[in-house]
């Protein structure tokens, strides 16, 4: 993975032997690696695995969601634990409470991601595999290149028949500003542009 981020061939032994150094300075940096979707048995798994074997330094942090940690935490045979269980701490994440969806809804507006009014109501809203899933699809769209635009998810219709979710994308407050602004300009005769 890290061999096509960078565009250069890097060996296991050459990550294994940065990680090792990284992870034990003292200069308070850390490296995160955070996996979304993490199953038992995938490649992902197999390399927390191993840097959970190799006795990697604090300076070293793993995060990874999943939805079986028992199947990630148990070792191939399912009667011992694994390596990953003996650094592991395991929370788990419930439906957002009224203090918590707020700041979802501020978090996701920060990433044009917009909940209609009474979308707190919906209880798949409320779920945050659901409101990642939205995010995520919203991000997939060419639409969301289009920076001056945002996706407004109605309650009722953020999920189709098909588990797709269905935005209404609309000007941002800055693409009406600025259009405004235009307007105004070409009524005193000015261009607007340039």
């Amino acid at each position: 993975m890290l061999s096509a981020a960078l565009e250069w061939s890097i060996e296991p032994n050459d990550v294994r032997q940065w990680l090792r150094r990284l992870s034990n300075t003292e200069n308070g940096l850390a490296l995160v690696r955070a996996i979304d979707g993490l199953r038992a048995g995938s490649a992902p798994a197999a390399d927390l695995e191993e840097l959970a074997e190799s006795g990697f330094g604090e300076s070293l942090r793993l995060v990874a969601a999943t939805d079986d940690p028992e199947a990630l935490l148990a070792s191939p045979n399912g009667r011992d634990e694994s390596a990953l269980a003996a650094i592991a701490s395991v929370f788990e994440v419930d439906i957002l409470d009224d203090a918590e969806f707020p700041e979802a809804e501020r978090l996701l507006q920060e990433k044009r991601v917009i909940l209609m009014h009474g979308a707190a109501f919906a209880p798949e809203l409320r779920l945050p595999w659901g409101l990642r899933a939205i995010a995520s699809s919203v991000a997939a769209s060419p639409r969301y290149a289009e920076t001056d635009t945002a996706a407004v998810i109605h309650p009722a219709l953020a999920w189709t028949s098909s588990s797709a979710v269905a935005p209404v994308w609309r000007a941002t407050r800055q693409r009406n500003a600025d259009t405004a602004s235009r307007a105004r300009s070409a009524r005193r005769g000015e261009s607007g542009f340039g």
